[in-house]
């Protein structure tokens, strides 16, 4: 859904926060957002324990034994037919979200909730959040403020990028991590206080998407993985 009449003004006695007019779908949106922080996960047989004395009250609420339930991490912890529940308790109130709200209000609401207007990411919470629920391409056409990454850094971030070989130095070392000159797309890493060109094939590496220029990655298996800018 998209609402034509809305209208915004960056409050600058609030560090340029963004102030919405006409916003028509922002009160469901928090409402769903409430609903999914305030569920009693009891009745998903699921609950949070960070010791032995929170894990024990909660198998006693859910009625269960410890061999019942399993760990999902983050200290979520349940029985294995309850935590598909309550997944599918999330994937419908997102679906909702992108079915019945505006994106471009979602967007500034989470800039807003992230204080996004003097955050060192940026943007990014708020952009990824909407990217996420809305798609890419619904994501691209919002209004931005305080961007860090373009979409196609954004996009990269969340991808792993295959290239096997890599190693710096006068000897063949393998980078923990890479980045890319924004000048002409060259790597080089930083390893014991000292600047090192990126190799492969007794070539210094680069790349042509411009995407990956000025973006820092770690160098892993084989992979250049979590992305972002320095």
């Amino acid at each position: 859904m998209r609402n034509e009449n809305l209208k915004h003004h960056r409050d600058w006695d609030c560090d340029g926060a963004i102030r919405m007019e006409n916003a028509q779908t922002i009160k469901l949106y928090d409402q769903i957002q409430q609903e999914t922080y305030n569920v009693k996960l009891e009745e998903y047989e699921c609950f949070y324990a960070f010791d032995n004395k929170q894990l024990e009250e909660g198998l006693a609420r859910i009625d269960k034994t410890k061999d019942q339930v399993c760990h999902f991490g983050g200290g979520l912890i349940g029985t294995k037919e309850g935590f598909k529940r309550y997944l599918d308790f999330l994937e419908k109130s997102t679906e909702r979200i992108a079915e019945e709200c505006d994106p471009q209000e979602v967007y500034f609401d989470e800039f807003n909730n992230h204080e996004c207007m003097i955050a060192y990411e940026g943007d990014t919470a708020a952009i990824e959040l909407v990217m996420n629920i809305f798609g890419d391409e619904i994501a691209q056409t919002l209004t931005r403020y305080n961007k860090k990454y373009s979409y196609e850094q954004l996009m990269l971030r969340k991808t792993d990028v295959k290239i096997e070989g890599l190693w710096f130095g006068a000897e063949p070392a393998i980078p923990p991590y890479v980045w890319f000159s924004d000048v002409n797309g060259k790597a080089y890493c930083h390893y014991n206080n000292a600047l090192y060109p990126v190799y492969k094939d007794d070539k210094q590496f680069s790349v042509a998407d411009k995407a990956m220029w000025g973006m820092s990655a770690t160098y892993k298996d084989g992979k250049l993985c979590k992305w972002h800018k320095d």
